[in-house]
């Protein structure tokens, strides 16, 4: 049995190496209300609680906790890493630059509102059943990364705010919740998600103000988490956020590529990304009525040269009405139904009605994804 606690709002710092290695902990291990702001926290191939029993009791709870260096750990039971500020200040332990979980099993663990202070990895662990990462909140200077981690249950990161969350080449067995979780960024690299992952109300900041898209050196990297996502979405059947996504997806895509070595892709994304920015109806209900004004002008112009006759103004409109009846292909000046016979005024013409159709078609699939 191990009690190390403090009073509540207890002011005493505590600036020293703390270490524990090759030790059995059957029972209980309280680490509460403990400022150590300096020094190694370091765990070394310990084994805390007993896999049969599952009597024990095991947390860091209500402490600022730094430098903190877990390797070869196996918490048979569950361990609550709750309500803390985790912080690194030194320049370097051994290589490592951040607070750091290597190799350690877990049954169940909780981390949830907790403060993370500049980087916090995870390499090569295990998550034998659910693990929590909720309410935590520190969108400013928190990375969270987890590398090569197998998560065998429940994965829970709901209302957290975190600056950079990184994900690279995990698997998780069962379902994963991002609801209503706000990231600045969020990076996943080969991310296996067996069991599903939700993803509803969560925020990206980057791709939201869209400052995602102004690094080139870094949109394949969106482009992988971004796909990722919208996959699991496409899997949960949520259509909503599915298009939204791969919106953002095209948007890295068209960003990506060059005029000249992908000229066929990247004329049909300019296209998209002018009549719809990419799954906007508002921007394609304006460029519909703004292109078709515009052709319908030069066609008019060509149509009736010399001074403009305001008293034709109705005309003008009824004309215009016509233009935007991409199956009527009448001459839209005239009452009865002939053809134009001018050879620029049919180039304008055609052209005009082409990109009224693909404005009109663009806006329809932007109501899509509203449809069951």
């Amino acid at each position: 049995m191990f009690e190390f606690s403090n009073e509540i709002n207890s002011k005493i710092e505590l600036n020293t190496d703390f270490q524990i290695t090759n030790t059995e902990i059957k029972e209980i291990f309280s680490f509460e209300n403990i400022n150590h702001i300096g020094g190694i926290f370091k765990f070394i191939k310990n084994i805390f609680g007993d896999k049969t029993k599952k009597t024990g009791h095991f947390d860091f709870t209500y402490s600022t906790l730094s430098n903190l260096f877990f390797s070869g750990n196996c918490f048979n039971e569950q361990i609550t890493f709750k309500n803390n500020s985790f912080n690194f200040n030194l320049k370097s332990y051994k290589g490592y630059k951040n607070n750091y979980f290597y190799n350690n099993t877990f049954v169940k663990a909780s981390f949830s509102s907790s403060n993370f202070i500049g980087k916090f990895e995870f390499k090569q662990c295990d998550f034998l059943s659910t693990i929590w990462f909720e309410n935590c909140k520190n969108g400013t200077n928190s990375y969270v990364k987890f590398n090569a981690c197998e998560f065998k249950g429940f994965s829970l990161f709901n209302n957290s705010s975190i600056d950079l969350l990184e994900i690279e080449r995990c698997t998780f067995g069962k379902s994963s919740s991002f609801t209503d979780a706000e990231f600045n960024t969020l990076k996943l690299f080969e991310v296996k998600f067996g069991g599903g992952a939700y993803f509803d109300e969560m925020k990206i900041n980057k791709v939201l103000d869209k400052s995602y898209l102004k690094d080139k050196s870094k949109i394949l990297e969106w482009k992988r988490t971004l796909r990722a996502i919208k996959q699991e979405l496409q899997k949960t059947e949520n259509k909503i956020d599915f298009n939204t996504y791969r919106n953002y997806e095209l948007a890295a895509h068209y960003k990506e590529l060059s005029l000249f070595k992908n000229f066929k892709d990247t004329s049909i994304l300019w296209a998209t990304k002018w009549s719809s920015n990419f799954g906007n109806w508002v921007w394609s209900l304006g460029f519909t009525l703004f292109s078709g004004l515009f052709w319908y002008s030069i066609l008019y112009r060509i149509e009736n040269p010399g001074n403009y006759d305001p008293e034709k103004i109705n005309a003008f409109f009824v004309g215009l009405f016509r233009f935007f009846l991409v199956t009527d292909f009448f001459n839209p000046l005239e009452t009865d139904r002939v053809y134009l016979t001018n050879p620029l005024s049919w180039l304008i013409f055609i052209f005009g009605k082409i990109v009224i159709a693909f404005g009109i078609y663009e806006m329809i699939q932007s109501f899509r994804k509203f449809k069951a």
